[in-house]
């Protein structure tokens, strides 16, 4: 009882922050703060760590590197170009379909749920790219937010590793990421 008035709680207060998005600073420091402080991508590349902690605890690192690569190529092509309605509801499509994978654990081919993540991980870093301050270099900023994902990915695949035997504890946490996502599929 105690962990579904927790979810509730917590899918009440975390949409409300999903629009504080946004990055400090300029250079690598605004790219790095651009993944932390954007919700719509923390939370996906926290869950791209803890999906690849789960579907493999010996090397939970290609789920993660498959999304920041595709980030890391999605950020360069959108550099000068505008993150439309459609990169921002892929991307929220994105954070519910994580959520998704982690509460079913389906049985999908690793090689597909690899092929999704670097797509999501593309959309994601073509938002990045489009939202760079016309002040700031790629070659600052681009390597600020991969540090970032990097440090969100592995902070995901901890949080799996604390709680792999706990099976309620990846319903609440599946549950708070697709809740997340249906709040930013809404218009």
């Amino acid at each position: 009882m105690r962990h579904k008035t927790i979810t509730l709680v917590l899918l009440i207060l975390v949409p409300t922050i999903l629009l504080a998005h946004g990055s400090h600073g300029n250079g690598v420091l605004a790219g790095f703060t651009h993944p932390i402080l954007g919700v719509d991508h923390n939370i996906a590349i926290l869950g791209s760590g803890l999906l690849g902690y789960i579907l493999n605890k010996k090397n939970w690192y290609f789920a993660p590197l498959a999304f920041i690569s595709a980030m890391v190529i999605g950020g360069f092509l959108g550099v000068n170009n505008e993150a439309t309605l459609f990169v921002e509801k892929t991307i929220a499509f994105s954070v519910f379909s994580t959520g998704f994978i982690i509460a079913f654990r389906t049985k999908l081919n690793l090689l597909l749920i690899l092929i999704l993540l670097a797509i999501f991980g593309c959309f994601h870093g073509y938002a990045h790219g489009a939202e760079m301050a016309e002040t700031n270099t790629v070659f600052k900023y681009i390597p600020g937010y991969t540090l970032g994902a990097i440090l969100l990915a592995c902070l995901g695949a901890f949080v799996g590793k604390i709680i792999h035997t706990r099976k309620n504890a990846y319903t609440m946490i599946s549950g708070i990421i697709i809740g997340c996502g249906i709040m930013m599929l809404l218009p």
